[in-house]
C-alpha cells in the first residue's frame, strides 16, 4: 500500500532528504507555504501531514488542528526544542520531533506501531544521555590509582 504524505516546509532544500527517507513507501506532495498546505489538506486529506513548526505568519500547529478534523496523522518538527510549543503540538493531537531526527523517525510514522497520540513529556531530560555515576569493574583500577600518596589513615 502506498501512502499519501503532505510535506510543508518553506525551505525546499529539506525536500530531497525527506523524499529519500520515504522513497518507495509514500507519494509525497511538497508545499512551501501555509495557504497552499491548507488548500491541499482540505481538497485531498493525506495519510500523514509533515509540517515545519514555523510557517511565516502561521505555524504548523494550525495545520495540525486542521488535520485532526480529517483524522490525518500529523508530525510537526522544529529546529530547536521548545517545551511550550511541544505541548501545544501535543494538545493539537500531533507529534513533535526535532528537525535533526526527522529523517530517522519518518518511516515509523507510516506503520501501525506508532501510538495515536504523543505522550512524551519534553520537560523531562532524557536520562539515557546523562552520566549518572555508578561503578564498573573497569573503573576500579582508575579509582585506586588516582588516590594521592599523602593521604594517611587516621590512627
Amino acid at each position: 500500500m502506498t501512502y499519501h504524505v503532505l510535506l510543508v516546509d518553506p525551505r525546499p532544500e529539506r525536500f530531497p532528504q525527506l523524499d529519500k527517507a520515504l522513497q518507495n513507501v509514500a507519494n509525497l506532495t511538497f508545499v512551501k507555504d501555509f495557504l497552499s498546505a491548507r488548500e491541499a489538506l482540505l481538497e485531498n486529506p493525506p495519510d500523514l501531514l509533515i509540517t515545519n513548526l514555523k510557517l511565516g505568519p502561521y505555524n504548523g500547529i494550525h495545520l495540525a488542528l486542521l488535520a485532526s478534523l480529517s483524522q490525518t496523522r500529523c508530525l510537526v518538527y522544529a529546529n530547536q526544542l521548545d517545551v511550550v510549543l511541544a505541548r501545544e503540538v501535543q494538545a493539537a493531537g500531533a507529534f513533535y520531533v526535532r528537525a535533526e531526527h526527522l529523517s530517522f523517525v519518518l518511516p515509523a510514522f507510516l506503520t501501525p506501531q506508532v501510538p495515536l497520540r504523543d505522550r512524551r513529556d519534553f520537560a523531562v531530560v532524557d536520562r539515557r544521555k546523562a552520566f549518572r555515576g555508578g561503578r564498573r569493574t573497569t573503573d576500579v583500577e582508575i579509582l585506586n590509582t588516582s588516590v594521592p600518596n599523602e593521604v594517611r589513615p587516621l590512627s
